[in-house]
């Protein structure tokens, strides 16, 4: 068998096998744990690896500072967000993290104006961030394998020493 053939071959798998590829459109994010008020170390527990530390300040009242510290299981910190409540100054955000486990937050907030701090910081989780097998690989692995050990054979029946 020529080059050609045995790359045309295995690129009629792989374009045979692209329309099975499972897509997951829909992610079904929740809720883990949330606060609305200053906390210090307040642990939680992430399952899945794909998850998601999220906060809104926009209602917080001008002048408003905050701080949120993320902390794994070690205490070591791994996310530290300040903000400052103004007109101009972004008040949401999110911080994406892809190990699971034991975590704690530390949120701190300062109003020299004397408003009420009305705020949300949240954990949210993706429990459809399982990794799987693409099952599609396996013709293009299985006919690869196949070529392969049709090549070598035919080789070594060239040079002599046939099994």
């Amino acid at each position: 068998m020529n080059k050609q053939l045995i790359l045309t071959l295995i690129l009629c798998s792989i374009i045979v096998g692209l329309p099975n590829i499972a897509t997951v459109d829909a992610e079904e994010w929740v809720e883990v744990a949330s606060w609305n008020e200053p906390v210090s170390k307040s642990p939680f527990i992430v399952d899945y690896v794909d998850w998601k530390l999220g906060w809104d300040f926009g209602k917080a009242g001008l002048g408003t500072t905050y701080t949120i510290t993320l902390f794994d299981e070690s205490n070591n910190t791994i996310f530290v967000k300040s903000g400052y409540v103004s007109f101009t100054q972004k008040t949401k955000g999110k911080y994406t993290h892809n190990v699971s486990g034991l975590y704690s937050v530390t949120i701190e907030t300062v109003n020299m104006n004397n408003f009420e701090v009305n705020f949300e910081v949240y954990v949210i989780e993706n429990i459809d961030s399982i990794p799987e097998f693409p099952s599609w690989i396996i013709l293009p692995l299985f006919l690869t394998a196949t070529l392969v050990i049709v090549i070598f054979r035919k080789s070594l029946k060239k040079s002599g020493n046939y099994l």
